[in-house]
């Protein structure tokens, strides 16, 4: 199993101009902090319905993602020092379109299917009724049901 990032560091400075702009200060070993914090918080919402990390192929969708929420923490890290008046509601921005489009694929299950993604299978609630009895001597049938009980379990 290959697990790979969710998006590249030129995915992240392709949203916001002046990271393009400003290779020194936003190299990609800066971005790729935020690239992994990124994909932390999109394992975290998908973790109860699919098995992660994600491996190759990535979804576009989450790439996407990925990249929208790393632009953002970027963009609240480095601009919320110099406060920048446009740059706080981008990060925002971006979070939000983030947030929705993971709820979305959530919602809708829309990652089902693809490759590189595998569902968790859903559990399955102890379904095995006992027989009680107020009888100081088991019944046969008690003997015989207790018997499969053992022999069965695990199976289900």
């Amino acid at each position: 199993m290959t697990t790979v990032t969710y998006c590249t560091p030129d995915d992240v400075a392709g949203l916001f101009k002046p990271i393009k702009e400003d290779p020194e200060t936003f190299d990609p070993d800066y971005l790729s902090g935020f690239i992994r914090k990124a994909q932390i918080h999109i394992n975290e919402r998908l973790r109860p319905h699919y098995v992660v990390p994600l491996v190759a192929p990535i979804p576009e969708v989450i790439m996407s993602i990925c990249s929208d929420l790393a632009a953002s923490f970027v963009l609240e890290n480095h601009f919320s020092e110099i406060m920048y008046r446009e740059d706080v509601p981008l990060a925002t921005n971006y979070r939000r379109r983030a947030e929705a489009d993971l709820d979305h694929v959530i919602e809708h299950q829309t990652l089902d299917g693809l490759p590189g993604v595998k569902k968790h299978a859903p559990e399955v609630p102890e379904q095995r009724r006992r027989i009680y009895t107020t009888t100081p001597n088991p019944s046969p049938l008690q003997n015989r049901l207790g018997a499969f009980d053992a022999a069965t379990r695990g199976r289900w």
